[in-house]
């Protein structure tokens, strides 16, 4: 039975057997119902009402819970981090204990609250057994990314993928081990971890972001031939599935710069400028057009690069460079 049609049910029987010994169940079933329609506003009032109703049915415990996933899905936080907290408090050994530690976690991760949302995922996997323990996993590691502890969310990450690399958090949870390693300046496992990222998980929404750092892992120690092909392969990934197109064409310009691969390298700079006019890169990419037609004896398109890069951008640092540039080799 769908739960329209057993929500439609429990209500018909609501309303001919009021005094039925089964009615606060069947009250906090129709409030089950709603929840699983995503109804969640009417969700909250029925059960609410339910166990203020019958404060001493079996079914309040169920029906606390409820109320603050409810409250969870329906993106009241606050709500949901009170009613949960206290739901793990007076039913201790109930059957929704990992479900409440987990969902007081996510409350306060969705909300940015990084430091509060670390202790709910740590008790959750203080359980014996949890059908939560790899998204408490995930979530813990990522607060602790997001508050700069890199080295200490590894292992969280890692432990996702003990737990099942075919879970639905695995995709993104190797691309942080990746990530983490990225910014603690461990290059090298970086590589080999995002490019794991990249080539066992192509459906993961992180794709694009580990081509990005798989490229910059290879650029920040100079090696410019290796990063080229990520770059490369960012780029062809349309706007629409990615912010970071505008950065892999920077990099990509840079790496083949830098590889003196001069024509080829000033494409991604060009694309920036047209295709990008708003991206933070446009000042950097217009000083390095500058600085490859010098390169290439082009000095009347160096000129105009400059004096486009001056028109948009009279105060910028790359400005100053451009200029110093072109004087000093010979344009």
């Amino acid at each position: 039975m769908v739960f329209d049609e057993a929500q439609a049910e429990f209500d018909a029987f609501m309303a001919k057997f009021p005094r039925s010994p089964r009615f606060a169940e069947a009250w906090y079933l129709t409030g089950r119902c709603r929840y699983e329609l995503d109804n969640f506003a009417d969700a909250i009032t029925t059960l609410i009402e339910m166990r203020n109703g019958f404060p001493d049915s079996p079914f309040v415990e169920n029906a606390d819970y409820y109320v603050g996933r409810s409250e969870y899905e329906a993106g009241a936080f606050s709500d949901a981090a009170a009613e949960l907290s206290s739901f793990e408090l007076k039913y201790p050994e109930s059957e929704y204990l990992d479900d409440s530690r987990y969902y007081l976690g996510r409350t306060f991760y969705d909300q940015d609250r990084w430091t509060d949302s670390i202790e709910p995922f740590i008790r959750v996997l203080g359980m014996s057994a949890t059908e939560f323990a790899d998204g408490a996993s995930y979530f813990l590691g990522r607060s602790r990314f997001e508050l700069g502890h890199f080295g200490d969310a590894i292992p969280d990450f890692a432990r996702v993928l003990r737990i099942d690399r075919n879970s639905s958090f695995a995709g993104n949870a190797q691309y942080y081990i990746g990530r983490s390693y990225y910014e603690v300046g461990d290059l090298d496992i970086a590589a080999r971890e995002l490019k794991v990222a990249e080539f066992t998980y192509p459906d993961s929404d992180y794709l694009a972001a580990s081509r990005y750092y798989l490229g910059r892992s290879f650029y920040d120690r100079d090696d410019f031939s290796a990063a080229v092909p990520p770059f490369e392969r960012l780029i062809e990934l349309p706007d629409e599935d990615t912010s970071l197109r505008d950065d892999g064409l920077f990099y990509l310009g840079r790496s083949r710069y830098e590889l003196v691969d001069l024509p080829n390298a000033l494409l991604p700079f060009q694309e920036i400028e047209t295709a990008y006019p708003m991206s933070n890169f446009v000042d950097n990419a217009l000083h390095y057009q500058a600085r490859i037609y010098t390169d290439m004896g082009d000095c009347p398109s160096a000129q105009a690069a400059v004096d486009r890069l001056r028109a948009q951008f009279p105060t910028s640092s790359e400005l100053t460079r451009a200029v110093n540039y072109m004087a000093g080799h010979g344009c």
